[in-house]
C-alpha cells in the first residue's frame, strides 16, 4: 500500500492504519483512508477502489 502512495507522488514510508470508510463506499466503489506515519512525518489519504479492487484515486487528507 505504502508503495501505491508513492509512486502517485506522495509521502508515505510506513501505514500505520487502513479504515474501510462506510458512510463514502458504494457497492460500485470502496473509499479506504490510510494513515501514514515514520514517527516524525504524519499524513493521511483517501484511496477509491472500484469493484474489481483497482485503485481509481489517492487523495491527500489536509490536516
Amino acid at each position: 500500500m505504502a508503495r501505491l502512495i508513492r509512486n502517485a507522488g506522495h509521502w508515505c514510508d510506513e501505514v500505520r492504519d487502513i479504515t474501510l470508510d462506510k458512510r463514502q463506499s458504494t457497492q460500485i466503489r470502496k473509499t479506504v483512508l490510510v494513515t501514514c506515519s515514520d514517527g516524525r512525518h504524519f499524513a493521511q489519504y483517501e484511496l477509491i477502489v472500484d469493484r474489481d479492487n483497482q485503485l481509481k484515486s489517492i487523495n491527500p487528507i489536509p490536516r
